[in-house]
């Protein structure tokens, strides 16, 4: 009787054992997504790094060989072989690859700088940022001297090779300034010109909500 009542506190009942099997179920559930989404940040935060040290590298290759031409990599045309000549010139210690799945590390011309190409869903290439060539501009009345109305802002969606690079642009006031919807900075009425009295001009992408500013000031 000993040893069958020993042999039966050894082990699990069958419910106890599905009971187990559930909690195991649930904390899993709600583990593994988190630690998924932990490993995949910690990807970004590599890619990111690598990335600061590819441009840093390359600034350093252009200072060294006294580069003067508008493209850095100027008759260089595939981004290993950008990458190989930073390695051949002892600029960059070893070649670099993307820690993220289905992305990698492009050289984009008009911004002459490198970035993160992530191929997303159905094959199409992420945007991964926006800038604006302008950060602060006049528009003025017309006839208002050397002042200009109805600026154009230069966009630059990244990288060059994004599959949607469509845009959205606002403004944060339209009874100052306006913008069209291809970028066209319009003057509606006149604020004074100091840094602190200003109207944002705002250009955001399409595919990622990628944003970048431009401050205009109005004069007469």
């Amino acid at each position: 009787m000993t040893s069958e009542k020993a042999l039966n506190n050894k082990g699990f009942t069958l419910i106890e054992l599905i009971i187990v099997i559930a909690i195991l179920g649930v904390l899993a559930a709600v583990l593994i997504p988190n630690y998924i989404g932990y490993i995949e940040k910690a990807k970004i935060g590599v890619d990111n790094a690598n990335l600061v040290v590819l441009n840093e590298d390359t600034a350093i290759y252009k200072d060294i060989k006294g580069i003067t031409t508008a493209d850095v990599f100027d008759s260089i045309t595939t981004d290993a072989a950008r990458m190989q000549k930073l390695v051949s010139e002892g600029c960059l210690a070893a070649m670099v690859t993307t820690q993220q799945k289905n992305a990698t590390f492009v050289w984009d011309i008009p911004s002459q700088k490198w970035v993160t190409s992530v191929l997303a869903s159905g094959g199409t290439i992420a945007v991964t940022g926006v800038t604006l060539a302008e950060s602060s501009i006049i528009v003025a009345k017309s006839g208002s001297g050397d002042k200009i109305n109805n600026r154009k802002l230069t966009v630059n969606v990244l990288p060059q090779d994004a599959t949607n690079k469509a845009v959205i642009w606002t403004t944060s006031d339209a009874n100052y300034a306006t913008v069209s919807p291809d970028g066209i900075v319009s003057f509606v009425n006149q604020i004074s010109w100091n840094t602190n009295d200003y109207i944002l001009i705002t250009v955001t992408t399409v595919d990622g909500s990628k944003t970048a500013s431009c401050k205009v000031h109005t004069q007469w």
